[in-house]
């Protein structure tokens, strides 16, 4: 697997396919183009910050409620949940269940 640039800058992002991502919009109008890339912006914005990058490894690596989250990330419960938050909204949450 060839990593990103963006991987190689942190190995902690290896698991975003960046290069495809942004490869997906090359085919489309101009119009449709800039809705995506607003879209795109938004979802690396919400992946910029090194302690949602961790909560989605420790997501990636098993299923964790925020109690759990919160106890191997040392913080503050309604910091996860912000963060959580943040995570949905950009598309980036990786749980089914809305209440874990």
């Amino acid at each position: 697997m060839i990593s990103s640039p963006v991987a190689r800058l942190n190995p902690a992002l290896d698991f975003i396919p960046v290069t495809h991502i942004i490869s997906l919009y090359a085919d489309m109008p101009i119009r449709d183009r800039r809705l995506a890339m607003k879209e795109l912006v938004r979802i690396f914005k919400a992946l910029g910050d090194d302690t949602r990058i961790r909560i989605l490894k420790l997501l990636q690596e098993k299923d964790c409620c925020v109690c759990e989250l919160t106890e191997v990330l040392g913080l503050a419960q309604s910091t996860v949940s912000g963060q959580l938050r943040v995570l949905k909204d950009a598309g980036a949450d990786a749980r089914d269940d809305p209440h874990r």
